[in-house]
């Protein structure tokens, strides 16, 4: 997962069809933040990445596009993303 691009992986989460739970994902994506910049001089550079990598800047999974497009009912604690 962390050999793919920042800008596939971004799409990847824009689509939000990854069936992975919010708290789970966000494991995940801080991961692949981190893998991307591994310098630990660069805690500016992660934070952006990471921040773009989040909603509200992607739809990020199924249940918070479920939320988005009213598909059902999605419990408010989906969209908490910390």
């Amino acid at each position: 997962l962390h050999t793919l691009s920042i800008e596939l992986f971004h799409r990847l989460l824009m689509s939000g069809l990854v069936r992975l739970p919010t708290r789970q994902l966000i494991c995940v994506v801080e991961r692949f933040a981190r893998a991307k910049c591994s310098d630990p001089s660069c805690t500016e550079a992660f934070a952006k990445l990471f921040t773009s990598l989040m909603p509200p800047a992607v739809i990020f999974n199924r249940d918070c596009r479920s939320a988005l497009l009213q598909f059902n009912d999605v419990p408010a604690r989906t969209m908490i993303t910390v």
